[in-house]
């Protein structure tokens, strides 16, 4: 993983998979509004992920629950078996699967349309920048 942190010219380095093309692209424009964060690349389904996560070595992966044929669960499982794992944040439409997401290894579980801060608290909290 990489090291970075306020104030030291670093950013947290973001893997975002989403299987609609246009929430990447929401997701792209709204986190390149801040300096300390960094979209290093995109995926669009969990294996995709599992694969972009062993090139690009991001931070923080910012990871779709629904998606086929592999979803962010399954993803998150395969991601976290890695060496030296980055942190996943796992973006959903579904309540109830904390006890499925936490059992992954997702960071941290956020409902899409969350306010803004929540994502940006979110992965600058997994990242261990806060």
């Amino acid at each position: 993983m990489h090291e970075f942190g306020a104030g030291e010219g670093n950013s947290i380095r973001v893997l975002l998979v989403d299987d609609e093309k246009n929430v990447r692209l929401a997701l792209r424009r709204l986190l390149n509004a801040y300096p300390d964060i960094d979209v290093v690349g995109e995926a669009s389904n969990g294996a995709e992920a599992v694969a972009r996560v062993a090139e690009l070595d991001p931070d923080v992966v910012l990871m779709d629950y629904r998606m086929v044929p592999t979803n962010g669960l399954a993803a998150t499982r395969t991601i976290k078996r890695r060496r030296d794992p980055p942190r996943v944040v796992l973006l959903t439409i579904v309540a109830g699967i904390e006890s499925d997401a936490s059992a992954s290894g997702v960071d941290a579980l956020l409902l899409k349309g969350c306010p803004k801060e929540a994502l940006l608290d979110s992965i600058r909290g997994a990242s261990g920048v806060v």
